[in-house]
């Protein structure tokens, strides 16, 4: 940042893992807001563990010679020392749960889509119409009881009429909403 560990610790570039440590609790116990009654002890302790932090891990230790030595690469620096200190994830899971959550999605919408076009088949009367002759076709001829013959010999206001009533018991509607249109 804009101070200088060294300085802050009071110590030469030089010194050892040892000598940062009883550096750091020397100044700790005289800079501690709790032991410090000065306005700005809180902050001074900050900048302290904020410098002991830094120097007492020997990587980033040698990082932050680095920046000292060479400023002009400020920016560099910051790629040298995040290339350590990122977390090595696998990809493979993150692509296998995104593709699930995609597919989930895409299931959804699909379902979503479908019972949309459903409920405009239902609601347009032309449509309607031929949704209800399919399915009652569909329907007479699983029954196995009616032949093709006898159903061809349905008049047609009936066979409308049982269309409707059939296609709003399986929506669960009463038939008694039913009117000609």
């Amino acid at each position: 940042g804009r101070h200088n560990c060294y300085e802050i610790m009071g110590l030469e570039r030089t010194a050892t893992k040892k000598e940062v440590n009883k550096a750091y609790r020397k100044l700790a116990r005289e800079l501690h807001p709790d032991h410090n009654d000065a306005p700005d002890a809180h902050e001074k302790f900050e900048l302290l563990v904020e410098a002991y932090e830094t120097l007492r891990n020997e990587v980033s230790r040698n990082d932050y010679d680095y920046l000292l030595d060479h400023p002009d690469l400020y920016y560099e620096h910051f790629y040298r020392f995040f290339k350590h200190s990122t977390p090595r994830v696998d990809v493979a899971p993150i692509l296998v749960v995104s593709l699930v959550v995609l597919s989930i999605l895409h299931y959804l919408h699909k379902i979503s889509s479908y019972n949309r076009a459903l409920d405009y088949a239902l609601r347009v009367p032309t449509y309607r119409n031929q949704v209800s002759s399919c399915f009652l076709n569909r329907d007479l001829r699983m029954a196995g009881d009616v032949s093709m013959r006898q159903f061809d010999h349905y008049e047609h206001d009936q066979l409308e009429t049982s269309k409707r009533r059939h296609l709003l018991r399986r929506r669960g509607c009463s038939t008694k909403s039913t009117s000609r249109e």
